[in-house]
C-alpha cells in the first residue's frame, strides 16, 4: 500500500522534478526500501545495423545469485567449443563507482558466421535499491533464424561502441532530502 502512495502520473512526457524510479507516463517516488522490489528492462535494435542488439535490464530487492565470471567459468558450451570463443576482455570493471564484472568474446560459429557477445553486471545488494542488479548485454551478427550474417562490427568497433555505451551507465540521483541512503 505506501508504494501507491509514492506513485505519480507524469501527463505529456513531462521530466520529473522529483526524484525516484520513472517508467512510461509515470514515477514511483523516493524513498524506495529494497523489500519493494523493481525491475525493469529494455531491447534496442538498430535499422543501420539489424544484426546489432543492446539490452538493459535492472532490478533491486532481489536475491543474486553466481556472478558473471562464475556463470562463464562453468559455461559448458564454451568449453566444448573452446576454440570458438575468442575473449576480447574480462575481469572486474566498474562503471562510475558501480562495482561489476565484463565478459567480452567474438564467436566463430559452426556455420562460419562470427558474432560478438558483450556482457556486464553490477555487483548489485539484495538490501539496497540505490545499488540493483544491472545487466546490460551487447551482440552482433544476429540473424533471422536460419540465415546467419557475420557481425557488421570489427572487434575494434564493437569494444569501442561497447565502452562508450557501457560507460553512460550512472548510478540514479537520490533526493537527499527524503532519504539518507546514498552511494
Amino acid at each position: 500500500v505506501k508504494i501507491l502512495s509514492q506513485l505519480r502520473g507524469l501527463p505529456n512526457a513531462e521530466l520529473p522534478s522529483e526524484s525516484g524510479f520513472c517508467f512510461d507516463h509515470g514515477i514511483v517516488l523516493d524513498p524506495l526500501a529494497a523489500a519493494q522490489s523493481e525491475y525493469t528492462g529494455a531491447f534496442i535494435g538498430m535499422e543501420d545495423n539489424p544484426d546489432l542488439s543492446i539490452s538493459i535490464s535492472t532490478s533491486a530487492g532481489l536475491k543474486s545469485g553466481r556472478t558473471l565470471l562464475q556463470r562463464n567459468s562453468g559455461n559448458s558450451v564454451q568449453a566444448s567449443y573452446r576454440s570458438h570463443f575468442n575473449t576480447l576482455r574480462i575481469g572486474e570493471r566498474s562503471i562510475n563507482r558501480i562495482p561489476g564484472e565484463e565478459v567480452l568474446h567474438r564467436v566463430d560459429e559452426l556455420n562460419g558466421s562470427v558474432g560478438h557477445g558483450f556482457m556486464w553486471e553490477s555487483l548489485g545488494t539484495q538490501n539496497d535499491v540505490y545499488l540493483p542488479n544491472i545487466s546490460l548485454e551487447l551482440t552482433t551478427g544476429i540473424g533471422r533464424p536460419g540465415k546467419p550474417v557475420n557481425s557488421s562490427l570489427s572487434d575494434n568497433e564493437a569494444i569501442t561502441l561497447w565502452d562508450k555505451i557501457s560507460s553512460s551507465l550512472r548510478p540514479r540521483p537520490i533526493d537527499r532530502k527524503s532519504d539518507s541512503n546514498s552511494i
